[in-house]
């Protein structure tokens, strides 16, 4: 069943209560989305009748924000990673990036990670595009969408295009190793997002690109 809220952006506790009051089946499971799909909680029933969940609706990065954004072509990969300087690149808010122009476009978004990482079970990521694209974290690839596998230039062009924009997402520990910097931990983090497009003369000149993070409190499955 589905039930939609509207929530403020801070602790909640989610209390489930089983009206049949004979406890739930095992292995009973539940997700708490927002309306683009995003996942901000995930949890497991038991047979007991009564259970507590607690989260929080805060996104470390919001589809809202705004992100470092350059057409110039990167020639090696380290343009991906937190020790790299985007200070040449333009910062730009989704709905105001420039028209699509080229075949590659790259966004950049370095944050703070939450103070009490530990309490969360994972961090759900989300990607929002038609075109092919690479999400790194700390110059590590976690996703890859409609772009051929090995090495990707800045002249390798989508395999394919989606009918239609939406969020394509990923989840993983919130204590992964991604989050490290050269292997030592980080208090911040930097994703890093390639955008191929299927020809230097682009369809579409609209950029839709938006990005998101937040952490889950839940298992971790």
């Amino acid at each position: 069943t589905e039930n939609t809220y509207c929530l403020n952006p801070t602790m909640h506790t989610l209390v489930a209560i089983d009206g049949a009051k004979d406890g739930w089946e095992d292995g009973s499971t539940f997700q708490l989305k927002t309306r683009a799909g995003i996942i901000i909680l995930t949890g497991t029933l038991d047979r007991f009748q009564r259970a507590e969940f607690k989260f929080s609706p805060t996104f470390t990065v919001a589809s809202t924000d705004s992100w470092k954004y350059t057409t110039a072509a990167q020639s090696t990969s380290a343009w991906a990673a937190q020790t790299f300087s985007d200070s040449t690149w333009t910062t730009y808010a989704p709905g105001n990036f420039p028209a699509i122009n080229s075949i590659t476009r790259y966004f950049r978004y370095t944050t703070n990670l939450p103070a009490s990482r530990s309490v969360f079970a994972i961090a759900d990521l989300g990607v929002y595009s038609s075109e092919g694209f690479v999400l790194y974290i700390n110059g590590n690839e976690v996703l890859r969408r409609n772009l051929p596998a090995g090495t990707i230039t800045s002249t390798t062009p989508a395999s394919s295009v989606d009918a239609f924009a939406a969020w394509r997402r990923i989840s993983i520990p919130a204590r992964s190793d991604l989050f490290k910097v050269n292997g030592q931990d980080s208090s911040r983090v930097t994703f890093a997002v390639e955008v191929h497009g299927t020809s230097a003369t682009p369809a579409e000149t609209v950029e839709k690109f938006r990005g998101v993070l937040i952490f889950v409190y839940g298992e971790c499955n």
